[in-house]
């Protein structure tokens, strides 16, 4: 990203638009440097752009590319499932059941367990039980869910290394590892006094790690609590769901995809009907004997991540999407 954040924030003011959300950040930047025509309606969250007869809009990832019928398929998480592995890609098998069907869910899950318990729409990776296995575990994870939501997705637990891969025009533009909300010992402190040293240098995309319910429960399950004292470079995982607003760590991945891994990515992209822009959260295994799976489709992807990495080379997204919007406008 070329233009200077600050000039960004201060010219989106300029404009009407919330100058601190990264997601429209990144993308107005890039506006700006094309000299694409930017305005706004409403709340200042949502860039509507122009360049001569052509007009797309940007809302903190939403788009003007995805048609409707992607959107609806992408954010019903049952249905991509079934999309993607009608395709031929491998993704887990799940189900949907009401509030009060704790007892049949855990009919349909103990023959595959472990399982994971979420929100069928879910965002952010609010609400997300990973690993279940035991039927106190599954009904305390079910009922919170359906505390928060009318309906809740079990699916089968696959394991691997958490990525976000971003796919323009069924073509992988950047990949991004995630790491749950961890912190590292230093033989010193205990696990509640990292978390605090941690929070002092979070900074852009990257959220300050807090303590719920979830991490506590995370950490008991690990033999561990908050005045647990770690070794000296001991990672320790708060949770079990690796998103960034939950606190996790976001590692630039995109020159460590092989072949077979950014196939994998274009095809799925392809399995969903209208779908241009989306991240991809893949599982990949560890060893090159393991299976990587399509766990869901965002089709409106943070590409913030991409541009500020907790680790690694910054990606330049923002240029690809203006890219697919606006073609005429490439620079490169």
């Amino acid at each position: 990203m070329n233009y200077p954040l600050q000039e960004t924030r201060a010219k989106m003011r300029t404009l009407g638009l919330k100058p601190n959300i990264y997601n429209n950040s990144v993308v107005a930047a890039e506006a700006f440097r094309r000299d694409i025509e930017v305005t706004t309606i409403g709340s200042g969250v949502r860039l509507n752009m122009r360049h001569g007869d052509i007009e797309h809009f940007w809302r903190l990832g939403s788009n003007s590319l995805n048609t409707e019928l992607a959107i609806k398929c992408s954010d019903l998480k049952e249905i991509t499932s079934r999309l993607l592995r009608a395709s031929g890609i491998n993704a887990p098998e799940n189900a949907v059941f009401e509030s009060h069907d704790a007892k049949r869910a855990w009919a349909w899950a103990e023959p595959v367990v472990p399982v994971v318990v979420k929100p069928k729409n879910g965002l952010q990776g609010t609400g997300v039980f990973v690993d279940i296995d035991t039927w106190e575990d599954f009904s305390q994870a079910f009922e919170t869910v359906a505390s928060m939501k009318n309906e809740v997705l079990v699916e089968r637990f696959h394991p691997g290394n958490d990525h976000r891969v971003l796919v323009i025009n069924n073509k992988v533009v950047a990949a991004t590892r995630r790491f749950p909300a961890n912190v590292c010992g230093d033989g010193i402190l205990n696990i509640s006094e990292l978390v605090e040293a941690k929070n002092k240098t979070r900074r852009f995309i990257h959220k300050k790690l807090t303590i719920d319910g979830s991490v506590h429960r995370h950490l008991q399950k690990e033999g561990r609590t908050l005045s647990t004292i770690p070794k000296a470079g001991e990672i320790v995982f708060l949770r079990g769901t690796a998103n960034l607003h939950t606190g996790g760590d976001a590692m630039d991945a995109t020159d460590s995809l092989t072949e077979e891994q950014i196939t994998l990515a274009e095809n799925a992209s392809r399995a969903i009907p209208g779908l241009l822009i989306a991240g991809f959260d893949i599982l990949l295994p560890d060893s090159p004997k393991g299976k990587a799976s399509v766990l869901e489709v965002n089709q409106n992807p943070m590409i913030s991540m991409h541009h500020y990495p907790w680790i690694g080379e910054p990606r330049d997204a923002a240029s690809a999407v203006l890219n697919a919007m606006f073609p005429e406008t490439n620079l490169a």
